[in-house]
């Protein structure tokens, strides 16, 4: 009895593991297409180019998520699948110098960076100096 006892707990064991829903090839959610809102501030940037990157775990940027350009008061708005912490880079553009007034073309290569946590809730950002170093 107790030899059958025993085989009967390894076969039930056995089915038991056999059955666990093996991968499919996804997650079976379908992506969702996120709108991210915000300011890039240097006074207003116009024109600025607009990337949305992925973060890694190890803090280096990944593949970009979305692109698009600010406007002349230095809003933005861009989309795509974006969720997760992300780091929204801004280059480029034009604003204007608050100590002498003068336009800049921001094209030595500078940015501002911001990261936000969780780009889904639907807070719009500002991009700034002040983020860049934070």
């Amino acid at each position: 009895m107790p030899r059958l006892r025993a085989a009967l707990i390894c076969l039930a064991l056995l089915f038991a593991t056999g059955c666990g829903g093996g991968d499919s090839g996804g997650s079976g959610l379908t992506p969702t297409s996120t709108t991210l809102r915000g300011l890039a501030m240097k006074g207003p940037m116009a024109s600025a180019t607009i990337k949305v990157m992925r973060l890694n775990p190890d803090g280096t940027r990944g593949a970009v998520l979305a692109v698009g350009l600010s406007g002349s008061d230095g809003g933005f708005e861009v989309t795509g699948e974006i969720s997760g912490l992300v780091a929204v880079v801004v280059t480029g553009g034009t604003y204007t110098d608050e100590a002498s007034g003068a336009l800049i073309v921001n094209d030595r290569g500078h940015e501002l960076v911001a990261l936000v946590t969780d780009a889904a809730d639907g807070r719009a950002i500002t991009v700034s100096a002040l983020t860049s170093v934070a």
